[in-house]
């Protein structure tokens, strides 16, 4: 199922019509901001993907628990709205958490995971909230923030779980624990970073 809906998905940005300088639906613009907002800021990236690797070390079978509820969890913040603390620090601290599962103990614990994941898009969905303005324009723009955000988490798992099917479980199992390795080193640099300069707010 979910690797359907990961082809669907790919045939959408495939077949997709040539981007034009204006949208073709007036106040639709604030769709395609929304959308690509979770893929601009460093720590919104590094729990996306410390999150789908976490998730993806699991069972095939829990993998769509797994992503419903991080569904739920991001609809959740976006209705909690800008009222939680410290956004930044929590997802960092939530994706190195998740990093450093993925790679020491992969597959194991899962309440406990299901619950890191449950916060993490928690604190997705509430800092994907826009600035005061039109409430139309924020609504459509929060509602592509939510696509962005579940899209970017289905293509995260989807593409490792086409290549276990792919390619040796081992390996594939290997690279995904390096991977981990590899954005939890990132993520433990960008959160010290956060310490020593709590004014500057990293952006890629």
């Amino acid at each position: 199922m979910l690797f359907r809906l990961f082809l669907v998905l790919t045939c959408f940005v495939v077949v997709a019509l040539p981007a034009h300088a204006h949208s073709p639906i007036p106040g639709i613009e604030g769709f395609y901001i929304g959308l690509i907002d979770p893929f601009r800021a460093l720590p919104q990236l590094l729990a996306l993907g410390c999150l789908g690797l976490l998730i993806t070390s699991f069972d095939n079978s829990q993998v769509p628990w797994f992503l419903g509820l991080y569904l739920v969890g991001t609809l959740t913040g976006i209705v909690l709205g800008t009222g939680l603390a410290h956004t930044d620090t929590v997802l960092l601290v939530a994706a190195l958490l998740a990093s450093l599962w993925a790679a020491a103990l992969p597959g194991r614990f899962a309440p406990a995971a299901f619950a890191l994941v449950a916060v993490g898009g928690i604190y997705l969905g509430s800092i994907s909230i826009p600035d005061p303005g039109p409430l139309q324009a924020r609504i459509v723009t929060v509602s592509g923030s939510f696509v962005g955000l579940n899209v970017g988490l289905l293509y995260i798992a989807g593409g490792v779980l086409m290549a276990k099917e792919k390619l040796p479980q081992a390996r594939v199992a290997l690279g995904c624990r390096i991977a981990a390795l590899v954005l939890g080193c990132i993520t433990a640099f960008v959160l010290l970073q956060s310490f020593l300069s709590p004014d500057s707010s990293p952006v890629v």
